[in-house]
């Protein structure tokens, strides 16, 4: 009659030391140092288990042209997993206007946002499958009287895939502003690369409203939504 209560006894035991035994956490690891224009960035993940919630940011201070125009973007972002429940945010400030397009294997998303009080802000969700992202692009027009844009692209998601990978991309358009990129690991900030003066180089030259939706053929499919408000979902 004592062996069944050993039997569960050490069981408990067990079960309370798997729930308190520390979890190896995931290590993320960002190259080079110093981001310009064009020069591939390397960020490194090891250890990332299924589910955890992983995060890129992209934050850039972006001078206003000649003719007060501003274009950031980030380039051949290539995702060794897929971000399950992702979504795409998007930020800024000290604008009049901004404009987010982004391609990702066969399909277009374009989402037009006028400013309120200075400020656009793009919310985009959807799963993000593994693979290449051509291009996610942010332009507009800057505010009256400002000289530089400030801006975020967040892209986030459910990680599904393999436990140790690259993500690849390059980011251009910045000029001689500045370029902040950041890695966030089930919310916790893990990796960073702080802002630096680039080289510069030369570069060739919420729910939505109110909006008008187009789609093409699925081999090639381009939604293009006109936010009154800014916001998109």
């Amino acid at each position: 009659m004592k062996e069944p209560r050993i039997g569960r006894l050490l069981a408990v035991i067990l079960g309370l030391i798997a729930v308190v035994a520390p979890i190896a956490a995931a290590t993320v690891t960002i190259s080079p140092d110093t981001i310009q224009e064009n020069t591939p960035i390397t960020v490194s993940v090891k250890g990332l288990p299924d589910e955890s919630t992983f995060m890129i940011r992209v934050e850039a201070s972006i001078p206003l042209d000649s003719s007060g125009k501003y274009s950031l973007s980030t380039n051949n972002l290539q995702m060794p997993f897929a971000l399950t429940g992702g979504q795409i945010d998007i930020r800024a400030e000290n604008v009049k206007t901004a404009n987010f397009s982004a391609r990702m294997g066969g399909r277009a998303v374009t989402i037009f946002g006028d400013a309120e009080d200075g400020i656009v802000t793009i919310n985009q969700p959807g799963d993000i499958p593994q693979g290449l992202i051509t291009y996610i692009t942010l332009e507009g027009s800057g505010a009256e009287g400002a000289g530089a844009v400030t801006s975020s692209m967040d892209l986030s998601g459910k990680k599904v895939g393999p436990t140790d990978a690259d993500v690849t991309f390059t980011v251009n358009g910045f000029g001689s502003g500045n370029v902040n990129v950041k890695v966030y690991v089930d919310g916790s900030l893990v990796a960073t690369v702080p802002a630096s003066a680039p080289t510069p180089t030369t570069v060739p030259g919420g729910s939505s409203s109110g909006g008008e939706t187009t789609t093409t053929p699925a081999a090639d499919e381009t939604l293009t939504v006109s936010s009154l408000n800014g916001q998109a979902v």
